[in-house]
């Protein structure tokens, strides 16, 4: 195998904005599951307790 010729196809500025927008979408996603957990964790908490 020619890790050469993997080397250079990773270095293409296509791959390589690819994987920006890849990590970018990522990162939005989990930051807002993350903002979503922690505004309902606050919710519940906050909540007056009801049996």
């Amino acid at each position: 195998m020619d890790f050469r010729y993997l080397l250079r196809k990773d270095r293409s500025p296509h791959s390589a904005s690819h994987l920006d927008k890849a990590r970018e979408v990522w990162r939005d996603r989990w930051q807002e599951t993350y903002q979503a957990m922690q505004d309902r964790i606050s919710r519940e908490r906050d909540r007056p307790r009801q049996f």
